[in-house]
C-alpha cells in the first residue's frame, strides 16, 4: 500500500474514486498512427477511410481522402502504394489493397473538399497544374489565400494528361478530379508559358507570393549516332502525341531504350499504336530496373519483351533507313561509390533489328529561363528545400523540378509541404509537423483476426488491351471492397470491435455515441482493456 500511495503522489492524483486508492493509472482510447499512413506521402487517414469502406460508405471514405488528397481518383490508378509496402497485415497475410479502395471511393463517392479557411487576401502565383502544381494550388486554397494558376499547355494537368497514357489513367477521371480543384475558385491561365509569354519577374512583383513547379519537361537524349534519324523517338514527345491522339507506331519492330516507368508506357502505347514486335533494351538487370514491378509485370502480359544488361552505342542508318541498333553489354550501372557510371564490355556487339526506337531514358528540367530571371544558375533543378524554400525571398518551389517529386503522389506531397510553407511565410504562423507514435506490427492482437488473402484486381484481356486505349486495370468489383476493407487491422484507430467491452472485468465500459464511455468511478485501471484491444488504440495514462 506504500508503494500504491508513493504512485499516486508522483502523479499528483486528489481525485477519490469508489474503486479504492490502489487506483493510479487510468485507460483511455486514443489514436495512434498507422504505418500505411506514415509511409504515404499524403499522410492520408487510411484506417479512417477502411471503416468506412467497409460500411459501404463511398461519401465518408472520399471525404477523408480529400482532407489530404485534391486527386484521391488519380493517385487510386497510379500511385505506386508504398503504404501497401509497410502495411501490418502485409506481415500477416497479404498486404491491403489499398489503392483500389481509394479508386473506388473517388469513383463512387459524392463529397465536397473541406471548406477553406477565412480569406486571407494573399495572392499567390502557381506555375504549373501537374501534380505538384496542383497539391500546392489545393492546400492554399484551403488555407484561404487566392491562387492563380499558370499552365502552358491548352488545358490543365501536366504529367497527369501528357506524360500517362489513358489506359493507365482516363482522361475522363482526371477531367472529373481537376473539377474538385477548380471549383475552389482559382485563377486558371492556360497557354501561358511563365518566362516566354509572361515574365516570372512579374509575377513576383504582383504576387505575394510565387510557387514554380514547372516539372521536367523535355526528354532527355543520348547524343549517340543517328540519334537525330526521324524514326528514332523521344519519350515524352511519343506519349503526349499518343495522349493527344495523334500519335503514329514508331515502326514494326521497334525497341524502346530505359529502363523506367516511361520506358515501359512507351512499349505498351507502342504496341497499342500498331507495332508488330516491341522490346525494351535495359542497363539494368531484371531485378535493378527502376520501373515499378507492377508496371513490369503488365507489360509482359500485353507481349513486351525484355533484354536487359546492354546499352546502346549507335542507331544504324542505311541508305537514309533505320535498320537497328547497335548495343554492348553492360558489366555493371553503378560505380563503387553508387555513382550512374555504365561500363559497357568492348568486343560484345550485337545488331538489334529495328525499323522504329522510343529513347525513354528520364526528363530535364526546362527551367533554365525561370533561373535566370531570379539570377541563379540556369543549369539543374531549381534549388529548394524539403520546404520549397529557394534563395529568392517570396519564391517557392516544389516537384520534379526541384527534385521533390519522382511519382505523382510525391509530387503532391511536396506541393502541399510548399503550401504550408507559403502560408508561414504570408502569415507568420511557424510550420508544425506533428508527429504521432506508429502501430508496429508487435502492437497487433493477432489472435483476433483470421487469415484472408488479398483479393486479385480483373484486368481487360490482353486482346481487348492492346485495340486501344482503354483503361485496363478495371478495379474491385464494388460487391467485394467490403470483404477487402474489412481485412484492414485499422492499426491505431478504435473500430467498434466491442472487445474492451466484452474484457472489462468491472462492466466499467458502455457504448456511447457510436463508441465508447469508461465509467471512471467504477473503472480499476486493471488495463485488461488495453492489453486485449486488438488494434493498440487504447493507452493506461496516469489518474489525475
Amino acid at each position: 500500500m506504500r508503494e500504491v500511495a508513493s504512485l499516486l503522489l508522483t502523479t499528483g492524483s486528489t481525485r477519490a474514486v469508489r474503486t479504492g486508492v490502489w487506483k493510479y493509472m487510468r485507460p483511455v482510447y486514443v489514436e495512434r498512427q498507422a504505418p500505411c499512413t506514415a509511409a504515404c506521402p499524403l499522410s492520408n487517414a487510411i484506417p479512417r477511410a477502411m471503416q468506412a469502406a467497409v460500411e459501404g460508405d463511398a461519401d465518408s471514405a472520399l471525404a477523408i481522402f480529400l482532407e489530404t488528397n485534391p486527386i484521391p481518383g488519380v493517385t487510386g490508378r497510379v500511385c505506386y502504394r508504398p503504404c501497401e509496402d509497410l502495411c501490418n497485415r502485409g506481415k500477416f497475410d497479404d498486404p491491403l489493397s489499398i489503392r483500389a479502395v481509394e479508386r473506388w471511393a473517388a469513383d463512387l463517392g459524392r463529397a465536397d473538399p473541406p471548406s477553406p479557411a477565412p480569406a486571407t487576401g494573399r495572392r499567390v502565383a502557381v506555375v504549373g497544374s501537374g501534380p505538384a502544381g496542383l497539391g500546392a494550388t489545393y492546400r492554399l486554397l484551403l488555407l484561404g489565400h487566392r491562387v492563380s494558376l499558370f499552365e502552358k499547355e491548352p488545358s490543365p494537368g501536366g504529367l497527369l494528361r501528357f506524360g500517362i497514357p489513358p489506359y493507365r489513367l482516363p482522361r475522363e477521371v482526371l477531367d472529373r478530379e481537376l473539377e474538385r480543384i477548380l471549383v475552389l475558385g482559382p485563377e486558371l491561365f492556360t497557354s501561358v508559358e511563365v518566362g516566354k509569354d509572361i515574365p516570372l519577374q512579374d509575377l513576383v512583383r504582383e504576387f505575394d507570393a510565387v510557387v514554380l513547379a514547372p516539372g521536367l519537361g523535355r526528354a532527355r537524349r543520348l547524343g549517340l549516332p543517328g540519334e537525330e534519324h526521324p524514326s528514332v523517338r523521344h519519350g515524352l514527345p511519343f506519349l503526349r502525341e499518343a495522349a493527344r491522339g495523334e500519335g503514329r507506331a514508331p515502326g514494326r519492330e521497334v525497341v524502346v531504350v530505359g529502363g523506367g516507368n516511361v520506358a515501359l508506357d512507351c512499349a505498351r502505347a507502342a504496341l497499342r499504336l500498331g507495332a508488330e514486335g516491341v522490346r525494351v533494351v535495359s542497363l539494368e538487370g531484371p531485378d535493378e530496373m527502376p520501373a515499378h514491378p507492377e508496371e513490369l509485370e503488365e507489360a509482359a502480359r500485353e507481349g513486351v519483351r525484355f533484354l536487359h544488361r546492354r546499352g546502346p552505342v549507335r542507331f544504324v542508318v542505311e541508305e537514309g533507313e533505320l535498320v537497328g541498333v547497335e548495343v554492348l553489354r553492360c558489366a555493371r550501372v553503378f560505380d563503387p561509390e553508387g555513382r550512374f557510371a555504365p561500363e559497357l564490355v568492348p568486343g560484345t556487339e550485337e545488331l538489334l533489328a529495328a525499323d522504329g526506337v522510343v529513347v525513354a531514358i528520364g526528363q530535364e528540367g526546362a527551367a533554365g529561363t525561370l533561373l535566370e530571371e531570379l539570377h541563379l544558375s540556369p543549369v539543374g533543378e531549381i534549388p529548394a528545400d524539403n520546404h520549397g524554400l529557394t534563395p529568392v525571398r517570396g519564391v517557392f518551389a516544389c516537384g520534379d523540378a526541384a527534385r521533390s517529386g519522382g511519382t505523382v503522389t510525391a509530387a503532391l506531397a511536396a506541393g502541399a509541404r510548399t503550401a504550408l510553407a507559403v502560408h508561414s511565410y504570408l502569415t507568420g504562423e511557424p510550420l508544425k509537423e506533428p508527429a504521432r507514435e506508429k502501430v508496429g506490427f508487435s502492437n497487433i492482437r493477432l489472435h483476433r483476426f483470421s487469415h484472408a488473402a488479398r483479393l486479385p484486381q480483373p484486368h481487360l484481356a490482353r486482346e481487348d488491351a492492346l485495340e486501344g486505349f482503354a483503361e485496363v486495370n478495371l478495379g474491385l468489383p464494388p460487391a467485394l471492397l467490403k470483404e477487402e476493407a474489412s481485412r484492414c487491422f485499422s492499426c491505431g484507430l478504435c473500430s467498434r470491435c466491442d472487445i474492451c467491452l466484452l474484457s472489462c472485468p468491472e462492466v466499467a465500459i458502455s457504448r456511447k455515441g457510436g463508441g465508447y464511455e469508461i465509467d471512471q468511478d467504477h473503472c480499476k485501471g486493471c488495463g485488461i482493456c488495453v492489453e486485449e484491444c486488438p488494434r493498440w488504440a487504447m493507452a493506461m495514462v496516469p489518474v489525475a
